[in-house]
């Protein structure tokens, strides 16, 4: 898959998807509003803990109209691993998200990629607003 285009990094700068080695990988598109509605903050924290050994590293690329606010999220909302801010110039949802469809598959978007890089699962976490994730449910 693409690598994000981004704006800017807000914690643990990253420039590939092979500088961390062969390692599994999880791409997650998502934005402040979504997140407030379908929180993943939690989920992501504990899936990071749960693979820590495997060494999974998590890269989540938050919408470019959350930029101003982002810094300030993450100190009440934590997000493992490599946060950044999709870029985008002039009108439109920012060049990560228009690279993932996420007009057609919506946020939040999750990637799971395998140690040689290559995607191995697309979807969304599996727990909606009506359904929020909880310690100890599983997830897709």
């Amino acid at each position: 898959p693409p690598f994000p285009i981004v704006a800017r990094w807000a914690q643990e700068e990253r420039t590939n998807w092979i500088e961390r080695g062969p390692v599994p990988q999880v791409l997650v598109l998502w934005s402040i509003q979504q997140n407030d509605i379908v929180a993943i903050d939690g989920w992501l924290r504990s899936l990071a803990a749960s693979y820590e050994k495997s060494g999974l590293e998590i890269v989540s690329i938050a919408s470019p109209n959350d930029d101003d606010a982002l810094d300030a999220y993450l100190e009440a909302h934590p997000f493992p691993g490599s946060v950044a801010v999709d870029h985008r110039e002039g009108p439109g949802i920012g060049d990560t998200n228009e690279l993932y469809s996420t007009i057609k598959f919506n946020l939040p978007r999750v990637l799971l990629l395998d140690i040689d890089g290559k995607v191995v699962w697309e979807g969304d976490p599996g727990f909606s607003s009506t359904e929020p994730w909880k310690m100890g449910v599983e997830s897709y």
